[in-house]
This record gives C-alpha cells, structure tokens and sequence, in this order.
C-alpha cells in the first residue's frame, strides 16, 4: 500500500503531463490540474492501473483545464488588469490604462496597484448604490483568498483589491452582490431573484470571468 505522494507521468493529447498522485483517507478519486501539472488524490489502497485508466478517461476535461492555465499565463513584464492581460512598464508618472501600466521609477506596483484599485472599486460601488438605492454601514477593503467581497450581518461590506484584475461588468456583479446581502443574508431564491433584476446574465457574467475559473473565489 501507497503511503506517501509519487509521480506518474501521462499523455494527454500527445503532450506529457506530470501527475502527482496522493494517497488520503478518502473514499473516491479527485483531481485538479495546476502550474506543477495533475495533483490527484487517491483512496489508501487504490488500484494504480485502475486510477491512471480513469484518470485517461478524464483526458477531454484534462485538456480543457491546460488551455485554460495557458490562457492566464504572464509574461514577467504583464499583469491582470480589468480582464486583461496588460503589460507594465516604468515611466515618470505612475497611470493605469487597460492599454498599459505605466509605475513610476521607485514606487511598488503592488502599493500603487493596491490604491488604485481601492479608488477604482470605491466608484463602481458608488454607482452600485445609486442603482439599487442600498447603502452599507462601511465599506472597507482587503485582499482575501477565498472571497471577492464579504457582508457581515451588521451591513458592513468589504471588498478585494484583487477585483481590480477582474473584467468590469464581473466587478459590477460582485457590488450588487453585496449590496443584496443587505437585504438577504444568504443565498436564497429571493436573494438570486434580487439580484438577477440589476444583473439578468449574472451566469454569463460568472462563467466568462477568467479569473474566477482560475482562482476559484466565491460568488
């Protein structure tokens, strides 16, 4: 019996492809496909012949994945920008334009990325209050790693900075999707219905948002 990680390698559409398979005290077979290649995580005592044999049956989804990971890769000089892919560069002045990023000599891209999109994400919500005539106690920022935005149940909202590498339209979305916790703390029918009346495509809106598929965030 397997106890430790081990590697495997595979063809998928004729590229090869790393798996790492992990052993678990689980009952079936998962697998995600990541920068490092195909993280696997098996039953303790699973047949390997068996687990490769599905893991080639899952070859369509494998490579749907791959060219998804390929489509988010980065140049060193790029980054996500209001959906896209922009490439950044050092001038004088510090300017964000989806057509390229300019950071002043010494100043981080991080800390000016940050404020930037602190006033960026400050407008838009702006406008989301106008439209649904719902106001928040306070709305406040930071960068977290499972949520583009949060609402706690004394009508404060919180927002991540991160959505500022998000497609405009998604960061509408995820304003009114605050917003409506205001008035439904939950994800019920009635708070979807809400929701659908500001954003009819929010499906749409969700599945064609790259960075949701690749960071798995909530909403």
């Amino acid at each position: 019996m397997r106890l430790k990680p081990f590697s495997s390698t595979l063809q998928i559409r004729g590229r090869p492809l790393k798996v790492t398979l992990i052993p678990q005290h689980r009952r079936t077979l998962s697998m995600n496909v990541k920068d490092e290649g195909l993280i696997v995580k098996m039953p303790f005592g699973a047949d390997l012949e068996k687990t490769l044999a599905w893991i080639s049956s899952k070859e369509a989804w494998i490579a749907k994945r791959m060219e998804r990971l390929e489509a988010m890769a980065l140049n060193d000089d790029e980054i996500w920008y209001l959906g896209r892919k922009t490439k950044v560069v050092v001038g004088k002045e510090t300017k964000f334009s989806p057509a390229g990023v300019v950071v002043k000599q010494g100043v981080l891209l991080e800390t000016a990325l940050r404020q930037h999109a602190v006033n960026v994400l400050s407008e838009q919500f702006n406008l989301a209050v106008a439209e649904t005539g719902i106001s928040p106690r306070s709305l406040k920022f930071r960068t977290m790693s499972r949520s583009w935005g949060r609402c706690t149940s004394k009508g404060d909202i919180t927002l991540n900075p991160r959505l500022i590498s998000c497609d405009p339209t998604f960061i509408r979305y995820v304003c009114i999707h605050e917003l409506m916790h205001l008035k439904h703390l939950n994800h019920s029918p009635l708070f979807w219905q809400e929701v659908k009346q500001h954003v009819p495509d929010v499906s749409s809106v969700k599945k064609n948002s790259i960075l949701l598929q690749k960071d798995r965030l909530g909403l």
